[in-house]
């Protein structure tokens, strides 16, 4: 079932990419538009996502580097974090939400 699900996965990835590459050579402004709003939109919705998670959990940090910031024991460092995500949130919409304010931003 997994083998499954990556082979599905990298299939509409690749199908995304030669899609964006065919809608490049056709309308190469709205292909831009179209790219720095799904980029935009993908980042600040995984940074929320990862906010409320944190917030939910009371822990935030990395898992990898064997840090992690709990809200009642460090609360200076798990609200630096949240502090972090939001920033990289506002960055995301606001790249996402640059071809409708600000459209010769991408020519």
């Amino acid at each position: 079932m997994s083998l499954l699900r990556i082979v599905f996965g990298v299939l509409v990835v690749v199908g995304f990419v030669v899609g964006l590459a065919f809608l490049g050579e056709r309308f190469p402004k709205a292909t831009g538009q179209a790219v720095f709003m799904l980029m935009g939109g993908g980042l600040g919705c995984l940074g929320v996502w990862t906010i409320l998670r944190c917030l939910r959990s009371g822990v935030a940090g990395g898992s990898r580097w064997g840090r992690y910031y709990e809200r009642s024991v460090s609360p200076f460092n798990f609200w630096s974090y949240i502090l972090l995500y939001s920033i990289i949130v506002i960055f995301g919409f606001t790249l996402c939400l640059s071809p409708f304010f600000v459209p010769k931003f991408l020519y």
